[in-house]
């Protein structure tokens, strides 16, 4: 049975563990939310988490192209953008993707030698994930500043103009 096989009948126990160590990267604080289920509505983080992991994971498997990938990353991320990260602590969650699958498959016993080449191609997959992540998680980051920017003009056109008036009233 080929790696990618034995990965699908481990999908569903990689993807709760990968979930779980997605929410031991967050604060202790934050806890509590993914502790809280992941109901659409009343827990749209944990649950977006939750898709995206679930959505990644299949795409791996299906080995699908990057831009699948981004639009699973996509949602992820933009949660992680706006939260108090280095973009290492932001996108370092898809590296544990590799700990996560072998747990899943070894079971404490050392991988054959036939396996070690599609390991490597996992391995491959995942630093392509990540790279792509860190690619997405930059846009998301752009697309902030670009809007705190938009936000800070707002502000400061009005008081320009205050000060304007005033100097003409002077």
């Amino acid at each position: 049975m080929s790696l990618n096989d034995q990965l699908a009948r481990k999908q569903d126990s990689i993807i709760e563990r990968w979930i779980e160590s997605i929410a031991r990267s967050y604060p202790a604080a934050a806890a509590t939310l993914f502790a809280r289920g992941r109901d659409p509505f009343r827990n749209p983080v944990v649950h977006t988490i939750a898709q995206g992991a679930r959505e990644l994971i299949g795409a791996l498997l299906d080995g699908a192209e990057d831009a699948r990938l981004g639009a699973a990353l996509d949602p992820m991320l933009r949660i992680r953008a706006v939260q108090d990260l280095s973009p290492a602590q932001a996108v370092g969650f898809v590296f544990e993707v590799k700990r996560i699958a072998r747990e899943a498959l070894e079971g404490g016993k050392a991988e054959p030698r036939e396996a070690l080449s599609e390991w490597a191609a996992f391995d491959a997959k995942i630093d392509r994930l990540a790279l792509l992540a860190f690619e997405v998680y930059t846009k998301c980051r752009e697309e902030l500043f670009e809007i705190r920017v938009r936000e800070i003009k707002k502000q400061a056109v009005p008081y320009v103009l205050e000060r304007m008036r005033e100097k003409k009233g002077s």
